[in-house]
């Protein structure tokens, strides 16, 4: 299966249910997202919420405002941030909860994994450390609503540190906690493996 453009990893954002599938389950679309939103943070320009705008309309948008290349991609890409706080890797705005999920296996008791995420948003994203390598299978991120999981992610093992930029379906949903199980493949669409990691999110 071949990997997501940039234009298409921003239409996440819109209904393509394909491509938001695409990303939960592919490390390194998960990855490239998170460059794209940590690249535009020093931009310091308020995201814009047009749920129904695509990616071609920002880019043409931005290509109209300026004839700089540079800058049309840097503020098409911030535009496409739809509703997201821009957050780096190391630094959280206050305004976005973090939530430190533990270990409940002995094997990863020294990983550190972390979730920033605001009530409402599409986007989230997770910090990982220390992930030690468990061969044949993947580590799977889930948002928990009552006994539905959502896939949302998968944290690569055998890492020191990886930051993974993930869409929340339904962000809408009261969401009550996070997990992480460990499971034989990256498309599983509910747990069948052990959970590794939990944490319960804040009340609404």
């Amino acid at each position: 299966m071949r990997h997501l453009t940039d234009a298409e990893l921003l239409e996440n954002l819109g209904p393509n249910q394909w491509h938001q599938s695409h990303v939960a389950a592919c490390i390194m679309c998960q990855k490239r997202l998170a460059e794209l939103v940590v690249a535009t943070r020093p931009l310091g320009l308020a995201p814009v919420i047009e749920p129904s705008i695509t990616a071609q309309d920002i880019l043409l948008r931005a290509q109209r405002q300026s004839r700089s290349p540079v800058v049309a991609l840097s503020l098409a890409l911030m535009l496409s941030i739809l509703g997201f706080f821009l957050i780096s890797p190391k630094t959280t705005s206050p305004s976005i909860p973090t939530l430190a999920l533990h270990a409940e296996n002995a094997a990863f008791g020294a990983s550190r994994i972390s979730v920033a995420w605001t009530r409402g948003s599409q986007f989230g994203i997770l910090t990982a450390s220390a992930v030690p390598s468990v061969p044949h299978r993947v580590l799977e991120v889930w948002m928990i609503h009552g006994q539905t999981h959502v896939p949302v992610a998968i944290i690569p093992s055998a890492i020191q540190t990886t930051t993974i930029a993930f869409v929340v379906p339904n962000p809408h949903l009261n969401y009550q906690a996070i997990g992480v199980t460990l499971e034989p493949s990256p498309n599983m669409t509910s747990p069948t493996g052990p959970r590794i990691f939990f944490g319960r999110l804040p009340s609404s």
